[in-house]
């Protein structure tokens, strides 16, 4: 039944002890539950999920992809510079940088709500992060000035979008701890990388010169590298746990519809039975008449 559905996913069953001591936060710490004394404290919570190694990867992964980020757009203005665009050209990138980053977000937190297929969805959208990172990269040069727009717009819808797909994965992946935890664990960790990608990139770019560059200039093979390596592979790497969260709602639907039932079951058996005063039987307080459990003395009984 309900606990059977639970059981298989490894959650759901309040008795099964996890190594890793995240099921009592689960009760304790939720979302909605005010935090009491002897509750664990954040720091706590955070080492424990630490201790995970497939959250490591998804950490990874979003650290090194927010630090990037960070970086080409705080350095933006002097990219451009380089190629001989003003801060009009820009101003105009981190726009479309934006807008297309808020709609493809909406856009790929939609179709995880639909399809749940968060390894799928995770890995399609890093890859195509990284393969707009490479066009954006191809795209920083002199007199192409449309292209280096569109290349901003896409980077960006693919960029931020990959945001909502990394916070997503992670919660599944540290269910039953409260979904809170992991998220900000992940943006707290991340702007110790935001400021050294932004520095290291600086110092590359400063010793490029004047030079607009190309593909193989340093400060871009830098981004590429560590695009590949700090968020394409941990991606592509990570196994972690799907749907743990989703099963243990199913469980508890199943088990509320289950409850329903027997209520309903034994109502109907006992009208049967003659077990009912005459007015409960003629419908007087019979479920299908609207009434409360609670004001009828059987169903009290």
């Amino acid at each position: 039944g309900a606990r059977g559905a639970t059981a298989a996913a490894g959650v759901g069953d309040p008795g099964v002890e996890w190594s890793d001591g995240l099921a009592p936060l689960n009760h304790v710490a939720g979302d909605s539950a005010p935090q009491s004394p002897g509750d664990p404290s954040p720091l706590a919570v955070w080492l424990r999920l630490l201790r995970r190694p497939q959250f490591v990867l998804l950490l990874i992964s979003f650290n090194v992809g927010l630090g990037l980020a960070c970086a080409i757009m705080t350095l933006l203005g002097e990219l451009v510079a380089k190629c001989g665009y003003g801060p009009t050209l820009a101003g105009e990138a981190s726009g479309l940088f934006m807008v297309c980053g808020s709609a493809g977000a909406l856009a790929c937190g939609h179709v995880l709500g639909v399809t749940k297929a968060y390894r799928t969805t995770l890995r399609v959208v890093a890859t195509c992060t990284v393969a707009a990172g490479l066009i954006f990269m191809r795209a920083l040069r002199p007199d192409a000035r449309g292209e280096l727009l569109a290349a901003s717009a896409l980077l960006g819808a693919w960029m931020v979008a990959a945001l909502p797909v990394l916070i997503a994965n992670a919660v599944e992946e540290t269910y039953p701890a409260p979904p809170d935890a992991a998220a900000a664990l992940l943006f707290t960790s991340s702007s110790v990388l935001q400021v050294g990608f932004t520095f290291a990139l600086q110092l590359l770019l400063s010793a490029q010169g004047d030079r607009c560059g190309d593909v193989t200039s340093p400060s871009r093979v830098f981004v590429l590298v560590v695009a590949v390596g700090g968020c394409l592979l941990p991606v592509y790497a990570f196994r972690g746990g799907q749907f743990r969260r989703l099963a243990e709602e199913l469980g508890e639907r199943e088990g509320a519809s289950r409850a329903s039932g027997s209520v309903d079951g034994a109502w109907v058996g006992a009208q049967g039975a003659g077990l009912l005063p005459e007015d409960e039987v003629c419908g007087l307080a019979g479920p299908e008449n609207g009434a409360s459990e609670s004001s009828s003395p059987a169903r009290a009984g």
